[in-house]
C-alpha cells in the first residue's frame, strides 16, 4: 500500500471504531481499494456528488458501515442474512456492507447502465463473492419478494417504507435510513431502531427496521 492508501484505511478504521462496528484488516483494505476506484471513476461518470476524499469516507463509507449496527444484531440475522440494495448506485450501502461482512449475501439492484458497469468492475476487481449485481428495477426482480430490503437516498423514507413492504416476504425486514429529523410515524412503527452520529461531520442518523 502507498502512504496515501494507509492513511485512507486508517481513517476508515477509526470511524468504524467510533461507530462500534468491527471491520477486519482484509475488509478495511478492500474498502480502501473501493474508495480509490470510486474516486477515479466519479471523474468520468456521475456516481456520487462532489466532495473530498474525507467527504467520501464520512458521508458514504461510514454512513454505510453504520447500517451494520442493526444488521449485526443476532435477532436480525435470525430473520435474514440476504439483503437487496435497491438503487445501489455506487454500491452504497450494499457493497460496503458486503465487504465488511462476507457472511451476508447482497443483491445490488441498479437500472442505470454506467453505474452497473462500475459495480461489475469493482466487484470483480475486489473479488467479492457474496455480491450479485442486477441490472434492473425493483419491480422487475425475480422473485418478487425478498427477505431483506434496504435503499439509501433513492426514495423519501416514508415512500421507501411503502415500496419496500410491497416487495418483502412475510416476516422479512425493510431497512429505512433517515437523517436527524426522522419520520415519527416510521419510528413508532419500527421493529428495531438505531441512532448514531457520523464520526467526521457529527451528522446524526436514525435507521429503522420495519417488519413485512
Amino acid at each position: 500500500m502507498t502512504q496515501g492508501s494507509l492513511e485512507l484505511v486508517s481513517r476508515i478504521k477509526e470511524g468504524a471504531r467510533f461507530l462500534d462496528v468491527s471491520v477486519d484488516g482484509e475488509a478495511l483494505g478492500k474498502i480502501g481499494g473501493y474508495l480509490e476506484g470510486l474516486d477515479r471513476w466519479r471523474r468520468r461518470i456521475n456516481l456520487v456528488g462532489p466532495g473530498s476524499m474525507d467527504d467520501l469516507v464520512d458521508r458514504h463509507v461510514h454512513d454505510s458501515l453504520g447500517i451494520l449496527r442493526l444488521l449485526d444484531r443476532p435477532e436480525v440475522q435470525e430473520r435474514t442474512r440476504t439483503w437487496v440494495d435497491v438503487g445501489s448506485g455506487a454500491g452504497l450501502p450494499g457493497l460496503i456492507c458486503a465487504l465488511a461482512r462476507p457472511a451476508l449475501s447482497w443483491v445490488l439492484v441498479e437500472p442505470l447502465g454506467k453505474r452497473v458497469s462500475w459495480l461489475r468492475h469493482i466487484t470483480a476487481e475486489l473479488e467479492v463473492p457474496n455480491v450479485r449485481v442486477q441490472d434492473s428495477r425493483l419491480e422487475a426482480l425475480e422473485p418478487a419478494r425478498w427477505p431483506g430490503l434496504v435503499s439509501r437516498a433513492t426514495f423519501p423514507p416514508e415512500r421507501w417504507a411503502s415500496v419496500g413492504r410491497d416487495h418483502v416476504e412475510a416476516g422479512g425486514l425493510v431497512l429505512v435510513t433517515m437523517g436527524g429529523a426522522p419520520s415519527e410515524a416510521l419510528v413508532k412503527d419500527a421493529w428495531r431502531i438505531d441512532r448514531f452520529s457520523l464520526p467526521g461531520s457529527g451528522a446524526t442518523r436514525v435507521n429503522v427496521l420495519l417488519e413485512g
